[in-house]
């Protein structure tokens, strides 16, 4: 034989190194499939990193939710006190938001800054 021939593989040596191939590719698919579904339930999208993003998220609005729901009520209340027809708020709010003067009543207005 020369040393330029290729060597032969008998069956038996084939079907070992296929065998052991195997008995190590299904470990290691397990190992990357647990990866994948890890790194899923941490950073994907329905991960935890994404459900504690969203429950802050939910905390702020229904912080807001409570701002705008108190000023609602506070509306509601001034508009129920005006179209009651309680001619004391009326002209409260007309004095506030209007310039309207009485007759014989003066308006003085004064400077912000006191002079010298």
């Amino acid at each position: 034989m020369t040393a330029d021939a290729p060597k032969t593989i008998d069956k038996k040596t084939l079907l070992k190194v296929r065998a052991r191939f195997f008995r190590a590719l299904w470990p290691a698919l397990f190992l990357l499939l647990c990866a994948y579904i890890l790194k899923q339930a941490v950073w994907g999208e329905r991960g935890v990193f994404t459900w504690q993003t969203l429950r802050e998220q939910v905390d702020v609005l229904q912080q807001e939710n409570t701002v705008f729901a108190q000023k609602m009520h506070r509306l509601e209340a001034e508009a129920d006190r005006l179209s009651g027809g309680d001619p004391d708020a009326i002209e409260l709010e007309i004095r506030q938001n209007l310039p309207v003067l009485r007759p014989h009543e003066y308006l003085i207005l004064l400077p912000d800054t006191p002079s010298k």
